[in-house]
Order: structure tokens, then sequence, then C-alpha cells
């Protein structure tokens, strides 16, 4: 098996206001940060960064790799909780092997199933909070 490490960076209707060599400088320098913590801890992988949606290029490149098995991550990025649960809930969707996403209150909620998963760190899943309440994962009368 051969681990591949894909990253989505969106540019959405900015790719056309952006330079072609900024572009590719950012693309250059992701790499390069991958490659070095890759190497920090002695993996060996490919490397595969593409414009678009988490959604359609994990996918993509999961067919295109005749992937065995997706892991996903959640981002550093300052999203919405909305629309990181809609990327993790199309990416399982969307792929053509199983998927392992598992670390959140939304995602231990509206999981299909848990087979195969050996933990789940699902913070307020069982009391919820009021952020949860917020972001529509729960109301504010299921809040313990």
């Amino acid at each position: 098996a051969r681990l591949t490490i894909v990253h989505a960076v969106r540019f959405g209707e900015t790719r056309e206001l952006v330079d072609g060599d900024w572009v590719s400088t950012l693309r250059q320098r992701v790499h390069a940060r991958f490659t070095a913590l890759l190497s920090t801890h002695g993996i060996d992988a490919d490397i595969v960064i593409e414009d678009g949606s988490p959604r359609e290029v994990v996918a993509t490149a999961a067919r295109r790799q005749r992937a065995g098995l997706v892991v996903i991550g959640r981002s550093t990025a300052h999203d919405s909780l909305g629309r990181l649960r809609a990327n993790s809930f199309d990416i399982i969707r969307r792929s053509p092997c199983p998927v392992v996403s598992v670390g959140s209150t939304p995602t231990a909620l509206f999981g299909r199933s848990a087979e195969g998963l050996t933990e789940v760190r699902a913070g307020v899943y069982m009391f919820f909070d009021l952020f949860m309440a917020g972001a529509g994962v729960c109301a504010v009368d299921d809040v313990a």
C-alpha cells in the first residue's frame, strides 16, 4: 500500500484574480511544508495538491489512486462548523472506498456506522453545549 496525502486549496472565484506565478508559488510552499512534516516523522508519501473543494478533490483523488481507505482530518482553517460538517459528509458519501473520520461531536452524531473504529473523540457529544446549538447540531433544549 502507498500513502498519498491530498490537500485541497480553494481558489474558487478568486482564481481569475490571482497571478499564475502566485498559485505556483503557493503550491510549492504547501508541498514543501508537507514534505518537511513527513520527513520529520520518517514517512514516505506522495503529495497531491489540487484546486477545488475538499469533497471533490478527495473523491477524485481516491478514485484516481484506487484507494482502499480514505482518512480525513479536520482543517485548522477558521471555518464555520457547518461547512466542516458538510465537507466531511460529502467526502464520506462520494468516496469510492471506506472513510475514517472521527473526532468531533457532529461526526459522532451524524455518522452512519462506527464499524471498524477503535476510538471516538467526540468532545461534547453526550451533553452538547451552546456552540453545538448555535451550529445547528442540536437544539438549545438538548444542552445538558
